[in-house]
């Protein structure tokens, strides 16, 4: 099987994302306002400030794969023992706040989505994933300039979280078109500026044939088309 390395090549950047980068070294007015949304996305969803241990920078801008579309992925840092007794039930509730916060908020730094994340402390992290204290100013990994393979850890882990996205709309019946049709868009935005920066091995259209493979696209489409239907039509 090939790999990621055959074709990112000559695709991956020789810097950091210079939007928010001095070498490897975060601008101060972007650290200073990735902290103010953090912090402002806990106090919002009750994340007791106690339970917040550190808040990282991951994902494409945290490393040598970002595009013109990479999101500031900011993952909290949080004793979820210190939230709640029923982990089960806090997990169910961060996905839906982190989901909320997209639907309700179109925040960016530069120019660029904010996505947020509730990690736990004690999750397991990609070894090769660039991570980014804001609390620190430091490096926690730096990003290495390896070319991911075709099964990494990462790009699993957002097949599995885009899927369970998915597959929460269509348990809940939400009726809300528009909603369907954001993320629907985000899926194929994943794929085509994934595929016009990297070609066909992307990070984001890996992604994005891993849910075409396990049918969660063509479950929201079938669920979106029923909604429409059902919006339309006369009772």
């Amino acid at each position: 099987m090939k790999t990621l390395r055959t074709f990112f090549s000559e695709k991956k950047e020789r810097q950091l994302n210079p939007l928010f980068w001095d070498g490897k070294t975060l601008k101060p007015e972007v650290r200073k306002g990735l902290l103010r949304i953090a912090d402002y996305w806990a106090t919002a969803i009750d994340i007791p400030k106690e339970a917040v241990s550190d808040v990282h920078l991951v994902g494409g801008n945290a490393s040598y794969l970002y595009n013109d579309q990479s999101d500031l992925d900011l993952h909290l840092i949080v004793d979820k023992s210190k939230i709640s007794e029923c982990p089960e039930l806090l997990d169910e509730y961060l996905r839906a706040q982190k989901k909320l916060w997209g639907y309700e908020h179109d925040v960016t730094v530069k120019g660029v989505d904010v996505e947020l994340y509730a990690e736990d402390v004690d999750d397991p992290r990609p070894a090769r994933q660039g991570r980014y204290s804001l609390t620190k100013g430091k490096w926690i990994t730096e990003p290495s300039a390896e070319i991911p393979k075709s099964d990494d850890v990462v790009i699993q882990s957002r097949i599995k979280d885009i899927e369970a996205e998915i597959d929460d709309i269509i348990e809940s019946r939400v009726a809300n078109a528009d909603i369907l049709k954001h993320i629907k868009e985000r899926v194929f935005k994943l794929r085509r500026q994934s595929i016009q920066k990297g070609g066909e091995f992307a990070q984001g259209n890996l992604v994005f044939k891993g849910l075409r493979n396990t049918g969660a696209i063509q479950r929201l489409n079938d669920y979106l088309k029923d909604v429409t239907d059902k919006n339309l039509s006369v009772y």
